[in-house]
């Protein structure tokens, strides 16, 4: 049996610089791999002194450590940059913004195994406490992590519908777990890994081997890839995306898109019964799901308030936002006459196939 693998990426916290001397028994990843055993594999990708700023020369996109955590084949990603953002000579709200977004598109573009999209978890940085003499070591500054990083990890979050992992307000009353108020020592990692565990063993115990849907997902995708990846035609790309959904997906009775226009969704390529043209931005289930700015999953679409009722035949349906840039453009749109059609892995594999599309509709 394959092990999961969970792909840890960072600067000096990650690595585990406060606890050198014992690292790989004391550093919060190794710490993490005990507390999940065998049936894990976790995987270190922290760097000493890298930062998300885009440009930046400390900058973790341009370490080569991004590539290689792209091509380790993880089920899920954990993501921790901002401290080193927070020095002087270094900080750029816009810049940082760009480089977390750059690297989180590149995760999420990612494929793990069985096609699917993998799992990322944002982490909130911890807290940094003044040393002795006032000053904080290694020129980071506190007020900027407090009241900048933060909030923009937080924003990031809401923005791409990923969960955090929050390591400030664990840490933010326990300078003890610290050996000069930025790394954490022994008793900090531990902290940290007790955090992580929490947050993402619940999401580990649910995880399947390989593809369990009625769907041929891997079939469904290269399929997507290829055909977008050769056409330069927007509409034409929509309409045989919506052809090979119809064609691979079972139990199904209609797949298309609404794009946005003048601030309504609009019908754009489907196939399936003609349906309805306008829906306004936070009515029915695709309504909703740009004003939510997240998929929606509709066991039942008769108990859904406000559901627009477009094709009578339809009881289940799903709803995934298109972004291009972090903003959404439109949805895809998928319906079906059975109850409790999707789930949670259909979810995972259509918004993975929304990155695919988000990819190779706007190519340069």
């Amino acid at each position: 049996m394959n092990k999961n693998i969970v792909a840890c990426l960072g600067d000096s916290i990650t690595f585990g610089h406060g606890v050198s001397a014992s690292r790989e028994r004391d550093a919060w990843t190794f710490v993490l791999q005990r507390m999940l055993g065998e049936d894990c594999k976790v995987l270190n990708f922290g760097i000493n002194g890298a930062s998300a700023s885009e440009g930046c020369p400390e900058s973790y996109r341009a370490s080569g450590l991004l590539d290689r955590a792209l091509s380790c084949g993880a089920d899920t990603y954990i993501l921790m940059l901002g401290t080193n953002d927070t020095k002087e000579r270094i900080w750029n709200a816009q810049r940082y913004k760009m480089g977390m977004r750059g690297i989180i598109s590149d995760i999420l573009r990612n494929t793990g195994r069985g096609g699917l999209a993998p799992k990322l978890f944002l982490m909130l940085p911890p807290a940094v406490f003044p040393m002795e003499d006032g000053r904080t070591a290694y020129d980071v500054s506190a007020a900027l992590l407090t009241d900048q990083v933060v909030p923009l990890v937080k924003k990031l979050a809401e923005e791409y519908s990923l969960p955090i992992i929050d390591l400030y307000t664990a840490t933010k009353d326990h300078p003890e777990y610290y050996v000069e108020g930025v790394h954490p020592n022994a008793a900090g990692n531990l902290a940290i890994a007790q955090q992580v565990y929490a947050d993402i063993a619940e999401w580990l115990s649910t995880f399947k081997e390989g593809p369990q849907n009625m769907t041929d997902y891997k079939t469904l995708t290269m399929s997507v890839k290829a055909v977008t990846a050769e056409c330069p035609h927007f509409i034409a790309n929509l309409a045989n995306t919506a052809a090979l959904i119809r064609e691979h997906m079972d139990g199904i009775n209609w797949a298309g898109f609404y794009l946005i226009q003048d601030g309504k969704l609009v019908l754009g390529p489907f196939q399936g019964k003609m349906a309805c043209t306008e829906i306004e931005i936070g009515s029915g289930v695709c309504g909703t799901a740009v004003a939510q700015g997240k998929t929606q999953l509709v066991p039942n679409v008769h108990e859904f308030s406000g559901h627009i009722a477009c094709d009578s035949a339809s009881n289940s349906e799903i709803v995934v936002p298109l972004r291009k840039d972090g903003k959404i453009f439109g949805v895809l749109d998928i319906d079906s006459p059975s109850f409790g059609r999707f789930t949670e892995e259909d979810r995972d594999h259509l918004e993975y196939l929304a990155g695919i599309l988000e990819q190779n509709l706007f190519k340069e």
